[in-house]
């Protein structure tokens, strides 16, 4: 809508670099990457190099739109002393009760108390 802003998008597979948490209690209600607005080189995230190298940096102007695929992790700067930005959430396949990360936090709760030897079986599945 008005000013410049700067979307640097990572693909899914990406999130083991991108220190998410918590992914519980966040003011988005979504997990985020605790790496991905810290300054470079932060020694508290050394693999986010890895997830840098994979980013995709997309500068917007006033007008354009960027589709942004379900599970793509983004950060967002703003280029411009104002900006307004408007964002749509739309779910294509929502076709009923559409809860994937529930049900991601209800499975880590059900494993959580597991032994570790369980636990780690149940890596492999996750």
């Amino acid at each position: 809508m008005a000013g410049r802003r700067r979307f640097t998008l990572y693909p899914p597979d990406a999130i083991a670099d991108l220190y998410v948490g918590p992914i519980d209690h966040t003011l988005a209600g979504q997990p985020v990457s605790l790496a991905a607005s810290a300054p470079p080189e932060d020694a508290r995230y050394p693999a986010f190099a890895n997830a840098r190298g994979r980013a995709i940096p997309v500068d917007l102007e006033p007008g354009d739109a960027l589709y942004l695929p379900k599970l793509w992790w983004h950060s967002v700067e703003a280029t411009a002393p104002f900006n307004v930005l408007v964002n749509y959430w739309w779910d294509g396949f929502a076709s009923g009760p559409d809860a994937p990360h529930t049900a991601m936090l209800l499975a880590m709760i059900a494993i959580a108390e597991r032994p570790a030897p369980e636990r780690a079986a149940w890596r492999a599945f996750f």
